[in-house]
């Protein structure tokens, strides 16, 4: 046995608490941003949503998030860019960095961002039916080493998508939102807090060029022109004019059925699903149902929305 003298054994509990600090800073500085966080104490004491916390959060700060589409139609095939706005109405200069290195040799590590695109697509065509798919897509470059709006001051940022379009497509609806997980939310240069960036759902719908450019003219016979010539275009054509007057196109659609063709008809009750929700097939109990008080509630509903809308958003009067 050897004896242990007591600046010996001094020196072994020194160099064991080094080993442990150099331990703990390895595992703080390896865990990075916690992107799918559970909900926080907060949250679960008063019942809001990790969602609610953030909006709250951003509000306080006079923050806010927009996105859209350059155009709200779009043909298959066209490029299209959704444009994102971060506008900063506080005093303070916000910067939200997408990549940071911290920690000491040679435990650094550089964290970076995360940002996703949620897409959900809806897709009609008159020979295979609907289908909706939804789908979440990493975005590797957006928001480059991070982004910076000063006080009073906005950002725009232009996101350019490529949407794909399957074989014998009549019409497609598109629903994105960009959600973007920063390493760090910082105002004037003081570190805050994690919060997300949650930018609105923005809505593109897409159809063949014929019929996106004859929508633009708002002439209901163009409904009877794809009934008989050109079925494939019907269903965009009914959706355009639906987004000026809902119940009119219903009614010529009702009208419609069943059509010069079995694609017609296929065509016509397509597009009277996706525009009224209801799930009817047949020419009776779309009829039926066109005659029935459901109809007369539904149209009811429609109108109260129409008029508690914005009047400048209202597109003209259709055409007979």
């Amino acid at each position: 046995m050897f004896a242990v003298s007591s600046q010996e054994h001094s020196v072994r509990a020194a160099f064991w608490r080094l080993g442990l600090l150099w331990g703990g800073l390895f595992l703080c500085q390896c865990r990075g941003p916690d992107f799918e966080a559970a909900p926080t104490l907060t949250g679960a004491l008063t019942g809001t949503s990790r969602e609610a916390q953030s909006e709250r959060f951003w509000g306080g700060h006079q923050v806010s998030f927009a996105a859209e589409f350059a155009e709200p139609w779009a043909a298959f095939g066209e490029e299209v860019s959704l444009s994102l706005r971060i506008q900063n109405g506080g005093l303070l200069d916000l910067a939200l960095p997408m990549r940071r290195t911290r920690g000491v040799f040679p435990f650094r590590r550089t964290d970076v961002g995360r940002a996703y695109l949620d897409l959900t697509r809806t897709s009609i065509s008159s020979k295979w039916g609907t289908a909706t798919r939804t789908q979440r897509l990493a975005l590797e470059e957006l928001g480059g080493d991070g982004w910076n709006v000063a006080g009073g001051t906005e950002l725009r940022y232009q996101l350019p998508l490529s949407i794909a379009v399957g074989a014998d497509t009549d019409f497609v609806e598109v629903m994105a939102q960009v959600v973007v997980f920063p390493v760090a939310v910082e105002f004037d240069g003081e570190p805050l807090r994690f919060a997300p960036l949650r930018f609105p759902p923005s809505r593109l719908r897409m159809g063949s060029e014929e019929a996106v450019s004859r929508g633009t003219i708002g002439d209901l016979g163009e409904l009877h022109w794809a009934a008989d010539e050109s079925p494939e275009n019907l269903v965009s054509l009914a959706v355009r004019f639906a987004e000026w007057d809902l119940i009119e196109v219903t009614d010529r659609l009702v009208d419609l059925l069943p059509g010069p063709t079995v694609r017609a008809r296929a065509a016509t009750e397509a597009a009277l699903r996706f525009l009224t929700t209801q799930p009817w097939h047949g020419v009776e109990r779309w009829r039926s149902w066109w005659e029935s008080q459901n109809a007369v509630q539904w149209a009811q509903q429609h109108r109260q929305r129409r008029s508690s809308s914005n009047p400048e958003t209202l597109a003209p009067e259709l055409v007979e």
